[in-house]
């Protein structure tokens, strides 16, 4: 699922999302089908810098969910 977004993302705003890594902590992800983990910013991007990139998260995960 993270993967589909992450090449939905690639297609229409490359520079959105960065690489996944794969850790073999589950967070309690297993638990629902489609669950995923968003962490928004990192220590060099502003609070309205993440926030303005919600917009098209959501349009990407809504291209996800809704083909």
């Amino acid at each position: 699922f993270a993967f589909q977004i992450q090449l939905k993302c690639a297609e229409y705003h490359p520079t959105l999302a960065r690489k996944i890594y794969l850790k073999g902590y589950r967070y309690n992800l297993h638990y629902r089908p489609r669950s995923l983990l968003l962490e928004v910013g990192a220590q060099t991007n502003s609070l309205e810098e993440a926030k303005n990139s919600m917009e098209p998260f959501a349009d990407m995960l809504d291209k996800v969910l809704n083909p």
